[in-house]
């Protein structure tokens, strides 16, 4: 009678166990799902670190580079050299246009000297006596290279003040000869005398410097 009622409780119990036991493929549904979660937690938290990162960057250089927040002192920090020349480019920024400035220039210009007094020779051919004649040698001196050297200060785009200099240094020199039957001598002297000479040669040296100091001033109506 014992055994049987022990059986029969046995019996029940496992019914029970077996009941209470999910089925398999409950079992495998729900092992899914927590899996999903898992994934879908570590989805979450991977895009949390990424948007507390630059937080924490940002809160860390902000006593730094962009100033104390609030309730935080200023810590003094020394300049960097390349800071520095950008602030004071920044200050100085670019010249305007109508500053005051200095212009220099300079060229180069071929001249030819003349004068009305070169002559330095008179070629005297004496025969036949009834028709004698004489000619004047004179100096043509050629073009001869000088510079001109200028400085100008504009106070202003109205207003400005050139210095130039001109310099020319330039030598001329000639020469003629008289045959046996002719005279050589200076124009003030043709007579006997200008027998004893049969060359005659001159040189003429030419210095010119011009130095030039102008103001102007730049008048305009629709300005």
């Amino acid at each position: 009678m014992h055994s049987l009622k022990k059986m029969a409780l046995l019996a029940g119990l496992g019914l029970a166990t077996a009941a209470a036991a999910p089925p398999p493929a409950v079992a495998d549904d729900i092992s899914a799902r927590l899996d999903a979660l898992e994934r879908e937690n570590a989805t979450l938290r991977a895009r949390l670190n990424r948007l507390e990162t630059p937080k924490s960057a940002k809160m860390q250089q902000r006593p730094a580079d962009l100033g104390p927040g609030p309730g935080l002192a200023s810590i003094p920090r020394a300049p960097a050299a390349d800071s520095m020349a950008a602030d004071l480019h920044y200050k100085a920024g670019p010249r305007p246009v109508n500053a005051p400035r200095f212009e220099f220039s300079g060229s180069l210009s071929f001249l030819q000297p003349g004068a009305g007094n070169l002559e330095y020779g008179t070629l005297t051919t004496p025969l036949p006596l009834p028709t004698p004649n004489w000619s004047n040698q004179s100096l043509d001196p050629n073009f001869s290279p000088s510079f001109t050297l200028g400085v100008r200060y504009m106070t202003s785009d109205s207003n400005d003040i050139r210095l130039d200099w001109t310099h020319l240094h330039a030598t001329t020199t000639d020469s003629f000869a008289g045959s046996p039957t002719q005279m050589v001598g200076p124009p003030f002297l043709i007579g006997p005398e200008s027998a004893l000479y049969k060359i005659g040669s001159g040189s003429v040296k030419h210095s010119y410097d011009a130095v030039n100091l102008d103001g102007g001033h730049t008048f305009c109506i629709e300005c």
